[in-house]
Parts: C-alpha cells; structure tokens; sequence
C-alpha cells in the first residue's frame, strides 16, 4: 500500500497483477506501454518514458522495461536514503 513510506515495485504485463488498484489508485506509474489499459483500469495514470528511464511517484518507483534496471534502482536507493560507497581494494603485497 501506498500509505507507508516503504518503496512499493511493480511487475506490470500481468492481467492479474495482485492488488494493483491500491498501489496505484491516483498515482502516476510508467510500465511497458501496452501495459497502460492496465495502469488506468487500476485508478493509475500512465506516463510514458523513454526505455532507459524510472519514474518515481513518492514511494512508488516504476519503468518500462530491463534497460531503465540501472536508473531504477539508482532512485530506489535514493528512496531509501542509502548511498553506496566505493571503498579502494588493499594493496596486494608483492614479493
């Protein structure tokens, strides 16, 4: 449900998405575009995008498909408050 503050992913391109109505009942959500019928029927308003990019309505974070996976979980960790930090490798010992 959208009333907390966890992030919630959507798996669109199922006719029988679970509980779809109360993920996006008055939100905007991007999918794969034949999926936008689905969005709407749920209450949803679909925004299209380009493959590459993520949509983020407060906590719901959606794409239109596997190329936007980098940009999508790069605002899901933003969701989150989460950073990842590169840490440099220990210098290997040579003998």
């Amino acid at each position: 449900s959208h009333d907390d503050q966890r992030p919630d992913r959507l798996e669109l391109g199922r006719p029988d998405a679970p509980h779809l109505d109360q993920v996006i009942d008055g939100r905007e959500c991007s999918a794969y575009p034949a999926c936008a019928p689905e969005i709407e029927a749920a209450g949803g308003r679909f925004v299209e995008k380009d493959w590459t990019e993520t949509h983020v309505d407060g906590n719901l974070i959606t794409a239109p498909a596997w190329p936007a996976h980098p940009n999508w979980l790069a605002a899901l960790l933003k969701t989150l408050n989460l950073e990842i930090q590169h840490r440099s490798s220990p210098s290997s010992a040579t003998t």
